[in-house]
């Protein structure tokens, strides 16, 4: 009887709606909260760079590393070399400060720039 009482005040669609959305609406894991561990830096310095020194490293010489910069601060991608090296895709990023083009999702040669 209380399902014919549902069904008239709301309807298959919405029942089948409320039937679905149940198991992601009540699950308890999307809660639970996990211990993250913070790396703790093993005091080397910060290298700094000017524009010129990180030219050098655009993936070009098989022996330097592949730096790309954001917002000013450098990253090393080297391990994703096959994505950021010498004639892989995402190459134009590297070797400068990316970062309009990394916010804008863009490999044009216009937003290679820091200026946001």
């Amino acid at each position: 009887m209380q399902l014919q009482t549902c069904l008239n005040n709301f309807g298959w669609p919405q029942l089948l709606l409320c039937l679905l959305a149940t198991p992601f609406v009540s699950s308890d894991d999307s809660y639970t909260l996990k211990e993250v561990t913070i790396k703790k830096t093993d005091g080397e310095p910060v290298q700094i760079y000017t524009a010129e020194e990180l030219m050098k490293y655009d993936g070009s010489n098989e022996n330097e590393a592949i730096l790309m910069g954001i917002k000013g601060v450098v990253f090393d991608v080297s391990e994703g070399k096959r994505f950021y090296g010498k004639e892989s895709p995402y190459n134009i990023l590297v070797g400068k400060d990316s970062t309009r083009a990394v916010a804008k999702m863009s490999l044009e040669p216009s937003d290679m720039t820091h200026d946001i």
